[in-house]
Formats: structure tokens, sequence, C-alpha cells
């Protein structure tokens, strides 16, 4: 899993905001098991988010991960449902890799 930069930067960061749904509640790392699409080899990462009762969710496999474009402390990314999504990490400032 190493020299995936979106993923550095998911795990580098220690908060997440998903744009239009507000700040990741949960964000696990995980086998590709959690859907029959998965590649069963490849890391699928789950980000939750609750935005006023409402749970949203997106999964990434390998691929969307290594597919990803990153600016500056934003993701964008396609989730497995081919959903563009997209991620600024920050710490206690903008995380950037």
């Amino acid at each position: 899993m190493k020299n995936i930069p979106a993923l550095d930067l998911l795990i580098k960061s220690e908060f997440q905001s998903i744009s239009g749904n507000g700040d990741v509640d949960t964000i696990e790392f995980q086998a590709g098991v959690e859907k029959s699409s998965f590649d069963k080899n490849a890391i699928a990462v789950s980000l939750y988010t609750d935005n006023e009762n409402y749970t949203f969710k997106q999964h990434f496999t390998k691929q969307n991960l290594m597919d990803a474009k990153i600016k500056k402390n934003k993701i964008t990314i396609t989730d497995v449902e081919n959903n563009t999504v997209i991620i600024f990490c920050y710490s206690k400032s903008p995380c950037k890799l």
C-alpha cells in the first residue's frame, strides 16, 4: 500500500471533511470485503459522515485511491459507485504531502 498519495494523506491527516456532507465521523481502512465488487486483494477505505441525522458513506478501493487527484489538502476521488467525492484533510492546519 506504499506510494499511494491519497491514502498517505488520509492517514497523515487528523480530521477529514467531505464537500457537501461535513466532517467525517469515522474513517476505516480494511481489506476489500465489504462489497463483492471490491478486488479481494485491495484495501477499501470507508468514510462515514452524519449531517443532520442523515448518514453518508463513501467507499474507495485501492484503484480509486491510486486514480485520485490531490491538490494541497484536497483529494478529488471517485468512489465505488462512480460518484465524485471531494475530501479535505486537516491537522491543526491544512495537511499537505
